[in-house]
C-alpha cells in the first residue's frame, strides 16, 4: 500500500494519516496484522532518469510514516524497502516487463520476506 500514492505525488501528511485510518480499522484483538513498507522503486529500471533526490526524499519519509504507525500499534512491519534495495541491482528478473512492477520471481521474493515476518508473529 502506498507506491501509487508515491508516484503521483500525494503528499507524506496525508498518506500518513489514511494509512493509519487503515491500520486502525483493520486491528483488532486476535488479529494478527501485519504491514509493509515500501520497496525501493526509487531505484526501480523504469525510474532510471525520472527519480529524483525529492522522490526519494519522500519515499524515505513514507516509510517512516508507516514505521511509527507499525510502532504505534503495535504491528510487526516488514522491510521491504531494505530487502529490494539489495537486491535490484543484482536481479533485474524480479521486475515485469515495464520495469517497475515486480515479476513473479520478484513477488515470490516479497513473500518469502513477509513469511517470515508472519511465521516469527505466528510463533510470539
Amino acid at each position: 500500500v502506498g507506491v501509487n500514492d508515491l508516484l503521483r505525488g500525494r503528499e507524506t501528511k496525508q498518506f500518513a494519516e489514511d494509512y493509519e485510518t487503515l491500520v486502525a480499522k483493520v486491528r483488532r484483538p486476535g488479529r494478527l496484522i501485519v504491514v509493509a513498507n515500501l520497496p525501493d522503486v526509487a531505484s526501480a529500471p523504469a525510474m532510471k532518469g525520472v527519480a529524483d533526490e525529492s522522490l526519494r526524499l519522500r519515499l524515505g519519509q513514507f516509510n517512516k510514516a508507516i514505521e511509527d504507525i507499525a510502532g504505534r500499534h503495535g504491528v510487526p512491519l516488514v522491510d521491504l524497502h531494505k530487502s529490494s534495495g539489495e537486491l535490484i541491482r543484482s536481479h533485474p528478473e524480479y521486475f515485469s516487463s515495464d520495469g517497475l512492477h515486480p515479476s513473479d520471481p520478484g513477488y515470490a521474493r516479497w513473500a518469502a520476506a513477509m513469511w517470515a515476518v508472519v511465521e516469527q508473529a505466528i510463533d510470539e
